[in-house]
């Protein structure tokens, strides 16, 4: 039974790799936005934020968006990244919605990733979905990002904003190269061993744009992370005793970082603390809660093609 017409953005992103068959396997039609022209098909469509150009047949029948483009925020922060990073997901937000508009597209649900950056990178204390964002860079590109989602309610879309946690993927993201830094028998932490390192199995939050757009109970902002938290060090010896024991725990000093990265150090280094009550009220439940589970899924069954 089709569950109704889903546009994907960011297709060739992991997460939105896993979301469409999430919801492929659910029972969505689901077609993506790509700016690749090679890569168009008759389920991808081509688009270009840059001159605003968008081929209007992908929101053709549309139900739903789920809005998971963006230009890597772990590119160097240039002048010229900076802005690519957010007319990619500022602009393109905009850019759906005038089409949408143009064409008279009633969008029922519009579901936006987010990053827990909102709050800033050194935010202090636990911060839940009704705090404010912070006034640094990465906070206002959030806040700008949530806000151009938001506006889908114009077109009286139901709109939601997935604070996203760091991904754990064996394939993408901060846990890529940890475990290859650990098969080689280094486990390196960044900046303070205490600071507290938040993440969500990709999976869990594949399940969550699933369940969100089932679910229309499920409004605003929810940050996407696990119950339980853990500082880095706690992180990094569950993940050594289950994948390599004999890897030697290396702390790399903020200062060494900062010189290699910059700006961008501070994305590791934070000691972000978030609130995931909303989260569970709202009924969703994790498939891999604890460091454990996720990375059992990851050895085992990583390559599961249904999610």
């Amino acid at each position: 039974m089709n569950k109704g017409k889903v546009l994907i953005t960011g297709a060739s992103g992991s997460l939105a790799r896993k979301v469409k068959a999430r919801l492929s396997a659910d029972g969505f039609e689901v077609v993506s936005l790509t700016s690749n022209k090679n890569k168009t098909s008759s389920s991808t469509f081509f688009w270009d934020v840059s001159t605003g150009a968008i081929d209007s047949r992908a929101l053709e029948n549309c139900n739903h968006i789920v809005h998971l483009a963006g230009f890597s925020i772990l590119k160097p922060w240039t002048q010229s990244n900076k802005q690519t990073m957010y007319y990619s997901r500022v602009n393109a937000a905009e850019l759906l919605l005038k089409t949408c508009e143009e064409h008279n597209i009633p969008i029922q649900t519009f579901v936006s990733a987010s990053a827990m950056g909102y709050y800033g990178t050194q935010a202090q204390g636990i911060k839940t979905e009704e705090d404010s964002a912070s006034p640094d860079w990465i906070g206002q590109l959030a806040y700008d990002w949530e806000k151009a989602a938001m506006s889908f309610n114009t077109i009286n879309a139901r709109v939601v904003c997935m604070r996203i946690s760091l991904l754990l993927d064996k394939n993408s993201g901060f846990f890529q190269p940890m475990l290859l830094s650990m098969k080689i028998g280094v486990a390196a932490l960044f900046g303070h061993s205490k600071n507290i390192l938040e993440w969500i199995h990709i999976n869990d939050a594949a399940n969550f744009v699933s369940f969100a757009l089932k679910n229309t109970k499920v409004v605003g902002p929810y940050n996407l992370a696990t119950e339980e938290k853990l500082n880095q060090k706690q992180f990094a010896k569950k993940v050594k005793r289950i994948y390599a024991p004999y890897a030697l725990i290396v702390m790399i000093p903020t200062l060494i970082l900062k010189l290699i990265l910059g700006e961008r150090s501070s994305i590791i280094t934070g000691n972000l603390h978030i609130s995931v009550d909303k989260l569970k009220s709202s009924g969703f439940k994790w498939e891999s809660p604890t460091i454990e589970s996720a990375v059992a899924k990851e050895l085992n069954h990583g390559t599961d093609s249904r999610v």
